[in-house]
């Protein structure tokens, strides 16, 4: 099995479909609550890939700069259901 994906989100319907999903592919998948969490497990390189909700956890340029470094092999991939996020134009 493969450790490619840390979800950062409530235990909404979406998030779950997306799991069940990624489990079909052989992706292990978990749900992480916090940004400190996150960086935790970036920081042990459990993870090479890490999808953010925008909308629901309140991140900004540092956030997405300070995981590249910790982990500069780790693809980030965002969601969002507003697609116009000003803050992150750095990041993004």
């Amino acid at each position: 099995m493969n450790n490619l994906a840390a979800l950062i989100d409530e235990k909404s319907k979406d998030w779950i479909d997306l799991e069940a999903s990624l489990a079909s592919l052989n992706y292990r998948t978990r749900l992480v609550r916090s940004v400190e969490e996150l960086e935790k497990l970036v920081d042990r390189s459990e993870f090479r890939v890490v999808i953010v909700d925008l909308d629901l956890i309140g991140v900004d340029n540092r956030f997405f700069r300070s995981l590249k470094k910790i982990n500069p092999q780790l693809n980030i991939l965002t969601v969002a259901r507003d697609p116009y996020h000003p803050e992150l134009k750095e990041a993004l």
